[in-house]
Protein backbone atom coordinates (compact mmCIF):
# COMPACT_ATOMS: atom_id res chain seq x y z
CA UNK A 1 0.00 0.00 0.00
CA UNK A 2 3.04 2.60 0.72
CA UNK A 3 4.43 1.90 -2.44
CA UNK A 4 1.18 2.83 -4.61
CA UNK A 5 1.04 6.04 -2.56
CA UNK A 6 4.67 6.72 -3.18
CA UNK A 7 4.13 5.54 -6.55
CA UNK A 8 1.04 7.92 -7.01
CA UNK A 9 2.60 10.74 -5.13
CA UNK A 10 5.64 10.75 -7.76
CA UNK A 11 3.94 10.35 -10.59
CA UNK A 12 1.25 13.03 -9.86
CA UNK A 13 4.43 15.40 -8.64
CA UNK A 14 6.37 14.69 -12.61
CA UNK A 15 2.87 15.06 -14.01
CA UNK A 16 2.31 18.20 -12.67
CA UNK A 17 6.03 19.49 -13.52
CA UNK A 18 4.95 18.64 -17.17
CA UNK A 19 2.08 20.39 -17.31
CA UNK A 20 3.76 23.43 -15.86
CA UNK A 21 6.34 23.33 -18.37
CA UNK A 22 3.55 22.88 -20.62
CA UNK A 23 1.69 25.67 -19.57
CA UNK A 24 4.57 27.75 -20.26
CA UNK A 25 5.41 26.66 -23.84
CA UNK A 26 1.60 27.22 -24.53
CA UNK A 27 1.77 30.25 -23.08
CA UNK A 28 5.04 31.07 -25.34
CA UNK A 29 3.28 30.28 -28.48
CA UNK A 30 -0.12 31.94 -27.99
CA UNK A 31 2.12 35.70 -27.20
CA UNK A 32 3.95 34.82 -30.00
CA UNK A 33 3.68 34.15 -33.77
CA UNK A 34 5.17 31.04 -33.08
CA UNK A 35 3.38 27.52 -34.54
CA UNK A 36 3.13 24.39 -32.74
CA UNK A 37 5.74 22.64 -33.92
CA UNK A 38 5.58 18.74 -33.89
CA UNK A 39 6.94 17.36 -31.30
CA UNK A 40 4.41 19.05 -29.15
CA UNK A 41 1.50 17.96 -30.98
CA UNK A 42 3.17 14.52 -30.19
CA UNK A 43 2.91 14.68 -26.52
CA UNK A 44 -0.22 16.67 -26.59
CA UNK A 45 -1.58 13.89 -28.54
CA UNK A 46 0.51 11.14 -26.24
CA UNK A 47 -1.40 12.58 -23.30
CA UNK A 48 -4.21 12.69 -24.28
CA UNK A 49 -4.07 9.25 -25.00
CA UNK A 50 -3.02 7.95 -21.53
CA UNK A 51 -6.13 10.11 -20.05
CA UNK A 52 -8.80 8.29 -22.45
CA UNK A 53 -7.69 4.71 -21.87
CA UNK A 54 -4.92 4.56 -19.44
CA UNK A 55 -2.50 3.16 -21.85
CA UNK A 56 -1.24 4.11 -25.48
CA UNK A 57 -2.86 2.50 -28.38
CA UNK A 58 -0.40 2.93 -30.90
CA UNK A 59 -2.98 3.00 -34.03
CA UNK A 60 -5.53 5.57 -32.60
CA UNK A 61 -2.33 7.79 -31.73
CA UNK A 62 -1.15 7.74 -34.96
CA UNK A 63 -4.55 8.72 -36.35
CA UNK A 64 -4.81 11.35 -33.85
CA UNK A 65 -0.96 12.83 -34.64
CA UNK A 66 -1.55 12.68 -38.25
CA UNK A 67 -4.45 14.49 -37.85
CA UNK A 68 -3.39 16.91 -36.02
CA UNK A 69 -0.02 17.92 -37.47
CA UNK A 70 -1.11 17.81 -40.97
CA UNK A 71 1.31 14.96 -42.20
CA UNK A 72 -1.38 12.65 -43.10
CA UNK A 73 0.51 10.82 -46.04
CA UNK A 74 3.55 10.52 -44.83
CA UNK A 75 5.14 7.41 -43.54
CA UNK A 76 1.76 5.87 -44.74
CA UNK A 77 3.24 3.21 -46.66
CA UNK A 78 5.31 1.78 -43.67
CA UNK A 79 2.44 2.11 -41.37
CA UNK A 80 0.37 -0.73 -43.77
CA UNK A 81 3.44 -2.55 -43.47
CA UNK A 82 3.40 -2.72 -40.16
CA UNK A 83 -0.58 -3.02 -39.82
CA UNK A 84 -0.09 -6.28 -42.25
CA UNK A 85 2.78 -7.81 -40.21
CA UNK A 86 0.87 -7.49 -36.51
CA UNK A 87 2.30 -4.59 -35.29
CA UNK A 88 0.23 -2.44 -34.53
CA UNK A 89 -3.09 -3.83 -33.05
CA UNK A 90 -6.68 -2.61 -34.31
CA UNK A 91 -8.83 -2.77 -31.03
CA UNK A 92 -6.98 -1.42 -27.92
CA UNK A 93 -6.40 -3.67 -24.53
CA UNK A 94 -8.03 -2.54 -21.45
CA UNK A 95 -6.29 -1.93 -18.44
CA UNK A 96 -6.74 -2.10 -14.28
CA UNK A 97 -7.11 1.26 -12.42
CA UNK A 98 -8.59 3.48 -15.06
CA UNK A 99 -10.09 5.07 -12.61
CA UNK A 100 -6.94 5.87 -10.78
CA UNK A 101 -5.34 7.43 -14.16
CA UNK A 102 -8.53 9.54 -14.70
CA UNK A 103 -8.47 10.51 -11.18
CA UNK A 104 -5.15 11.49 -11.06
CA UNK A 105 -5.38 13.54 -14.56
CA UNK A 106 -8.53 15.31 -13.14
CA UNK A 107 -6.20 16.06 -10.05
CA UNK A 108 -3.88 17.82 -11.87
CA UNK A 109 -5.78 19.22 -14.73
CA UNK A 110 -6.35 17.71 -18.28
CA UNK A 111 -4.64 17.65 -21.13
CA UNK A 112 -5.70 20.12 -23.86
Amino acid sequence: MLGMFYLHHTLSQRYRYCRSNGRLRQTAYEESSISERPVEVFHRVFLKEIERSGRIHELSMIARYKLLSGQLLKDGAMGIKMLFKGKLKLVPTGIKGKKEIKKLFKDTGSVQ
